[in-house]
């Protein structure tokens, strides 16, 4: 999902093809039984839901269960889980491709604010308080997400760029917001208090958004260089990925039964540059491959210039993590870089045979999309510490020489974790449950990473 080359895999997008006819009936059908049973089980009368929300209504002490829905994040409490789950379980709650399926597993933060995609539908954002102790949350909907897909968001100047995408294999099914909708956790699900208009219609605006702190959201023209001029030729933008300074572009082009691609470098997506510059398959691929971590390995900077020390925080998060792992790391400036990790044993031993084996792993995700690592998610933070998430909710939070440990409990059986952004000491780690390519519900673990006081 978070950029379709280095996310679920390009064997697994193939799988998807079967099931993307029957999208967007099962979509609408899913939608209702979500919202409907959210509704019953949040303990909030319409009236409440609908009301004002007040500021930074959340405490950051009390985990939160957010599903998404085309009424953006909706807190979901113990009774609606209970009542989603037996749905789920009976064959009540239809899946759905996840392409079309609201899911917020897209995201990202800044010092203080975490974004997300509500894929199809809007734009959420979570702002902590100034102390610290309590969150908000904003959701607004974007109508030119309708038909496209999340793909990636990332600060930027103060406020957040989203690249969105057409999924190859059929279009998104429209926004469904069925009567008896109890609403979101952020605002109106529509209306002028609660959407954006279409703004730039011109195809180079397509695909890429700006997002200000209350999630309101712009389509953005990359303007006449490279990118944009492809865009206006038709071609749309498949995946952005910022890598040391520089976004890699990958573009396609349906012409009758041929699909053409190709693929830029570019110093930024929205104002050209005279280096930009046009990659072969082998050199775009090459400057996506993940950086190993050795016992040794010097510290790279990510995409944002401000983690020197992000393959030792990684390194200390692993430490006694036996499995070799391929490493998704974020961080507060913008970077967004993967990593691999040979396994403790590997680590352990000579600082060549860790390096050759994370090169191989790497090497494997260049080729096919998929390999036998574990994927993990991690975000460093603007205070530098780092989060490491596990498909199971386990979280380790690394600085230098020290690991603490909690857990985000799964919100529903068979619920996986695939995503993590912290601002300060809030984290939200996204979910979803599901047989991919198909989900049966997501959205977000919201939750403090402050350490336990212990009672004297």
């Amino acid at each position: 999902m978070d950029a379709m080359f280095a996310g679920r895999g390009t064997s697994r997008r193939r799988r998807a093809a079967g099931v993307a006819g029957r999208a967007a009936p099962a979509a609408a059908a899913l939608l209702a039984g979500m919202t409907a049973l959210c509704a019953a089980g949040c303990g909030r009368s319409p009236a409440a839901v609908l009301a004002p929300a007040p500021a930074f209504q959340y405490s950051i002490d009390s985990p939160r269960v957010f599903l998404a829905s085309p009424s953006g994040l909706t807190e979901i409490g113990t009774e609606g889980l209970s009542r989603l789950a037996a749905a789920i379980a009976s064959g009540e709650g239809r899946t759905v491709p996840a392409h079309v399926a609201p899911h917020a597993s897209v995201v990202t933060a800044d010092a203080s604010r975490i974004a997300a995609i509500v894929n199809g539908q809007g734009f959420a954002i979570l702002e902590a308080s100034p102390d610290g102790g309590a969150y908000r949350v904003a959701f607004r909907t974007q109508p030119r997400l309708a038909g496209l897909t999340a793909g990636g968001i990332w600060p930027r100047s103060g406020a957040f760029i989203a690249q969105t995408y057409r999924h190859p294999f059929g279009e998104a099914a429209p926004s469904v917001a069925p009567p008896g909708t109890g609403g979101s956790a952020g605002g109106s699900a529509g209306g002028a208090a609660g959407s954006d208009g279409d703004g730039d219609s011109s195809a180079q605006a397509r695909f890429l958004f700006v997002v200000d702190g209350q999630a309101a959201s712009e389509p953005q023209s990359p303007g006449d260089g490279l990118l944009g001029m492809a865009l206006a030729q038709g071609w749309e933008l498949l995946g952005l990925f910022p890598k040391e300074g520089i976004w890699l572009a990958q573009l396609r082009r349906e012409s009758g039964a041929m699909v053409r691609s190709q693929r830029f470098a570019l110093r930024d997506p929205f104002l050209p540059d005279p280096s930009d510059e046009i990659l072969s398959t082998a050199a775009f691929e090459s400057r996506l491959r993940p950086k190993p971590i050795g016992p040794r390995a010097e510290g790279a900077s990510l995409g944002g210039g401000t983690a020197p020390a992000a393959s030792a925080l990684i390194r200390e998060a692993l430490a006694d993590h036996l499995a070799p792992a391929l490493v998704r790391l974020k961080d507060a400036s913008g970077g967004d870089a993967w990593y691999s990790w040979a396994g403790a044993a590997g680590a352990a031993g000579a600082a060549g045979a860790a390096t050759t084996r994370a090169a191989s792993a790497a090497g494997s995700v260049g080729a096919d999309g998929a390999a036998d690592a574990v994927e993990l998610h991690a975000f460093l933070s603007a205070t530098g510490e780092l989060a490491l998430l596990s498909r199971d909710g386990e979280i380790r939070v690394a600085a230098l020489d020290s690991v603490r440990r909690l857990r985000a409990e799964a919100p529903l059986p068979g619920a996986t974790f695939t995503a993590i952004a912290v601002a300060g000491d809030l984290a939200v780690c996204a979910w979803e449950t599901g047989a991919f390519p198909e989900l049966a519900a997501a959205g977000l673990v919201a939750l403090t990473l402050k350490p336990k006081t212990e009672s004297p």
